[in-house]
């Protein structure tokens, strides 16, 4: 004998924090007039839709913010922000993930934001304890001595393009250590320089951003997690969501092969197809070429269907068949340059066919006659 239960299905939802460090479960200190980052996984079951996050249990003066572009994923940035004049104080708040989508008015969801927390770690790395929390230690404290911002770039990134994130800091009395910079989450297609500090003393860094071919258009909302350490330990913060404009590229290109020998130039041809119109030159420069070949850098406009690099091949140039040949296209925009990288190009280097046999030499050209002189 048996017997068969069925259940309705109920839609339900869980958010949990995930780890930057491994076996560290990250902390929710907001430091006065600043923020805190974490990154948050949803567990949708039963149900799809962006989802968003709120509480009515936090510390007075703090803020949660999950920025709309990213509520449909399973992975999103969340920041909490404490206003500059919030007490010092702690608590542990419930904070709630829940459905949000205007496609499905009548439909409530909603769960807890959960942490596990590492407990005992047993042999081999492996788990032994883990106690799950369903409301959050959130503790604002005095402000932080610095604070940083992320310059809001000038000009886009491309599909398959690069841009250089600028971020200033500003510095509270005579505190001088190094900060560590960080994108708080990479919008898809994106990767970023996890290495990059602001040194001491200074109050400007640079991080290198570059996009896949295939990253998803659209604003993105990034962050900024900001490390230093203040007296004897270390102290984070987190800056306020500015959007990252990621687009199609302006242009493509098709290049043509091209076979050159030793000591000989050839002409590697590029066909250009538009896809929007920009204002002024840019500036084409040949990338992979092997060893002890040159080219030099193109000018090419809006109107530009077709150029060539002019590829110089030195005698000692090594034979072979080169096909990482691309090209970097700087298009100027806003007083800075859209950065494509567009290929892919193949270049041929041949060695010269032997002499001959029984081949007279060639000639020894006679020398120029020397000019007349002019009549007084």
């Amino acid at each position: 004998h048996y017997r068969v239960e069925m259940q309705p299905v109920v839609p339900k939802a869980s958010a949990g924090t995930v780890e930057f460090q491994r076996y560290v479960a990250p902390q929710l200190i907001v430091p006065q007039g600043g923020g805190v980052g974490v990154q948050v996984s949803i567990n949708r079951q039963d149900f799809g839709g962006p989802v968003n996050f709120k509480s009515d249990d936090l510390p007075a003066g703090v803020s949660i913010e999950v920025p709309q572009m990213w509520r449909g994923g399973s992975t999103m940035p969340l920041v909490l922000y404490a206003a500059a004049d919030a007490p010092v104080a702690g608590k542990f708040s419930r904070i709630t993930t829940f459905l949000e989508d205007p496609n499905q008015p009548n439909l409530k969801v909603e769960g807890p934001l959960m942490q596990n927390i590492l407990m005992v770690l047993g042999q081999n790395q492996q788990t032994v304890w883990n106690e799950e929390q369903k409301r959050m230690a959130v503790v604002v404290t005095q402000a932080a001595p610095f604070k940083v911002k992320i310059e809001p770039p000038k000009t886009p990134i491309v599909r398959g393009g690069s841009l250089n994130l600028k971020v200033v800091a500003e510095r509270v009395g005579d505190f001088k250590a190094p900060i560590q910079v960080l994108f708080l989450q990479n919008p898809p297609g994106i990767s970023s320089s996890g290495s990059v500090s602001i040194p001491e003393g200074q109050n400007e860094a640079i991080i290198p951003v570059t996009c896949n071919g295939d990253a998803p258009v659209g604003d993105w909302p990034i962050a900024i997690r900001c490390i230093a350490t203040v007296g004897n330990g270390p102290i984070e913060s987190c800056t306020p969501f500015i959007p990252l404009k990621i687009e199609e590229q302006y242009m493509t290109l098709e290049f043509a092969q091209a076979a050159v020998e030793q000591g000989k130039e050839v002409p590697v041809f590029v066909k250009v197809t538009k896809r929007k119109d920009f204002e002024g030159e840019a500036t084409a420069t040949l990338y992979g070429l092997p060893a002890n070949t040159t080219a030099e850098p193109v000018k090419v406009t809006k109107d530009t269907a077709e150029f060539q690099f002019l590829v110089k091949a030195a005698p000692n140039a090594p034979p072979g068949n080169n096909q990482s040949l691309f090209a970097q296209i700087l298009i100027p925009e806003n007083g800075d340059n859209v950065v494509h990288n567009l290929g892919t190009g193949r270049l041929r280097i041949d060695t010269p066919p032997p002499p001959k046999p029984n081949e007279p030499p060639m000639p020894t050209p006679a020398p120029m006659p020397e000019p007349m002189p002019m009549a007084q």
